[in-house]
């Protein structure tokens, strides 16, 4: 599945806020595939509005992140950083 950017529909504030909802969970560094796919699965489960439910399931995020190596990178990056709006404005993921 190729992912790319869509436009972002939601503002700064909402951002910090998902991201804070998202860090309370899964603030483990996404070092391995099982971290990955559980940061992955918090950032869609705190973008309801947004993200495809799909990805909430393990099984579809690990999935996802096994035909897309580069959204574990990306992953990695959103961490070290702190904010996932980059990952909630990714086209692989609303939708299915």
């Amino acid at each position: 599945m190729f992912l790319e950017s869509v436009p972002d529909n939601c503002d700064d504030v909402t951002h910090a806020r998902l991201d804070e909802m998202v860090l309370k969970t899964a603030d483990y560094e996404p070092s391995s595939l099982p971290l990955a796919t559980f940061l992955l699965a918090t950032i869609v489960s705190t973008s309801k509005e947004t993200l495809g439910q799909k990805y909430m399931e393990n099984s579809n995020t690990r999935a996802l992140l096994q035909e897309n190596p580069t959204l574990i990178e990306k992953l990695n990056g959103a961490w070290r950083d702190r904010t996932f709006k980059e990952i909630r404005n990714l086209s692989a993921i609303p939708f299915f």
